[in-house]
Parts: structure tokens; sequence; C-alpha cells
């Protein structure tokens, strides 16, 4: 009786660790503690609505890297996601959408994968035919430096260099548009 205890147990403590695990990086942790207990949580190095936007250093896809920057008078839409997120799958083809749409405007359209294979981040770009860049944050600069602990997340710069929005979870192409047309306009919609 005893030698079947100790498995049973050893397992049990297994799974709960791999479910806090799993939490902890999709922000599930962080949502619980928000809605159901009430706490704010500011996580150490956490972006937020109404800073400047920190120049992050990424990969690109094809070798190297690039400072990813705000430019001066463009909106700089931000998409932190992974492939194999369902909620970031299930936003891709609006995220096209709206770089599509806003191909004509002062309105930079970028996503930023986290630390995936970039053979891998090719493959999902080709299957979806992004047009938009992408690149890899294989420095965890958007997860220690932004605070995002959930994906997909998203972050909206004005022209001024000032962060707008940061939206965790999956986003509608018109929500997308909403929060790209107000950060056009002067800094009176703040959103978080």
């Amino acid at each position: 009786m005893r030698s079947t205890r100790l498995p049973v147990a050893l397992f049990l403590v297994i799974i709960v660790g791999v479910l806090l695990v799993l939490a902890r990086h999709h922000g599930l942790w962080s949502a619980f503690r928000r809605t159901v207990l009430g706490q704010h949580i500011v996580a150490p190095g956490r972006l937020l609505v109404g800073q400047q936007l920190r120049p992050v250093t990424l990969s690109k896809m094809e070798g190297g890297q690039i400072v990813l920057a705000p430019r001066p008078g463009r909106v700089l839409y931000v998409n932190v996601f992974t492939t194999w997120c369902p909620g970031c799958v299930q936003e891709t083809p609006a995220l096209q959408q709206l770089r599509e749409a806003t191909g004509s405007l002062p309105v930079d359209v970028v996503g930023v994968d986290q630390q995936e294979n970039p053979s891998t981040v090719q493959a999902f770009a080709a299957r979806y035919g992004l047009t938009y860049p992408i690149f890899i944050d294989d420095l965890h600069e958007t997860d220690i430096g932004f605070g995002v602990h959930f994906l997909p997340t998203t972050f909206v710069i004005d022209g001024q260099g000032a962060v707008r929005a940061h939206v965790p979870g999956a986003l509608t192409l018109p929500q997308m548009q909403r929060l790209v047309r107000e950060a056009m306009q002067p800094k009176t919609a703040l959103r978080t």
C-alpha cells in the first residue's frame, strides 16, 4: 500500500508544478489576482501607459539585430506573440488586415515573437501571408523590460513615443483600428 502512495504524491506534485508554471507564463495567475482578488499588480520593468517606449534590441529572422524604437510622427503597433499561443493565432489574420488597412497612414505594425526559432516563425508568417515585419525577442526584452506575462500582448505607441495602450489578450480588427485611431489623436484617451 505504501509503495503506491509515494508515486501518486510525486505525480500530483509534478502536475501542480506544471500548472503553476503554465499559469505564470500565460498570465493566468496575474489575471486571477487582478479580477478575483482585486489586486493591482505592476511587474518590475512593466511598461505603463503614458511612459515613453524604451528602445529594445530584437533579432531579425534573417539574422542580425535591430533596435525597435518609435519613429517621430508615426504610430507604432507592437504585437508580442508566439506561434503556439491560441489567442495569438486567433488574432493573426486581423493583424494582417490592420497592416493592409493602415498601409497609407503613418502607422507601423510590428510583430515580436518571444524566443522561438526563426524557421518556426518564418513558417508561421508564410502560412498566414504576413507582410508586416516580425522580429524575435531572444534577449527577453519584452517580458523583462515591458512586463509581458500574457500572450498575446499589444502595445500602441503614439508619434511622440508615448505608450497609449497596453492590452493583454487577443483583439479583433475593429478593436485594433480603434486603438490606432486613438493613438493618432492628441493625448486625451489613454487606455490600459
